[in-house]
């Protein structure tokens, strides 16, 4: 994921854990213990950039309704950074090849959470959209078997996306970024 190609766009002495795992949903990275282990790590200052979605709307035990325990996972995850000194900050999630609204009800939670907190937000879903309507082959973005999962080149697309966003939005994060 783009998360792996982070911090080649941060400063030398900036240290990026990305504990993003494949198949997890917000709730299924806290019944597992994935965010517990993250959140141990967190110390006061940093910052963590929270993206869940794709897996949220799976028909299974991932599953999370997009304005309950969707938008409680994301809440808790922002309450708990800010109880640690942490900043936060929400994705959306990409979109999926050519199902341009490919998250709709989650993106719509994603964004009021950010609201609520007052925490800053960076729409990868309209960024993505924007990018995948008018490129001329997806296979260029996504891995060959799917459509949602990204290949260096997309993960290095998306991570510029990203990194352009927190400039634009002059985050205090960029003082960390190339």
């Amino acid at each position: 994921g783009w998360g792996q190609i982070l911090p080649q766009y941060t400063i030398d002495n900036v240290y990026v854990a990305n504990h993003a795992q494949n198949g997890r949903s917000s709730r299924s990275f806290i019944e597992e213990g994935l965010w517990s282990a993250a959140r141990k790590k967190l110390q006061p200052d940093d910052w963590l950039i929270i993206q869940f979605g794709h897996n949220d709307c799976k028909n299974d035990e991932r599953y999370t309704d997009p304005f309950t325990a969707y938008s409680a996972n994301l809440e808790r995850y922002v309450k708990e950074a800010v109880e640690a000194g942490v900043f936060p900050v929400i994705c959306t999630s990409i979109v999926r090849g050519n199902n341009l609204e490919s998250h709709g009800d989650y993106t719509r939670s994603a964004k009021n959470v950010a609201l609520r907190r007052n925490i800053p937000l960076i729409d990868l879903e309209a960024l993505t959209k924007d990018y995948i309507a008018v490129l001329q082959n997806q296979k260029e973005f996504y891995i060959e078997r799917d459509d949602t999962h990204l290949n260096e080149t997309g993960a290095t697309v998306v991570c510029r996306m990203a990194v352009n966003e927190i400039h634009r939005q002059n985050l205090p994060l960029t003082k960390y970024l190339k």
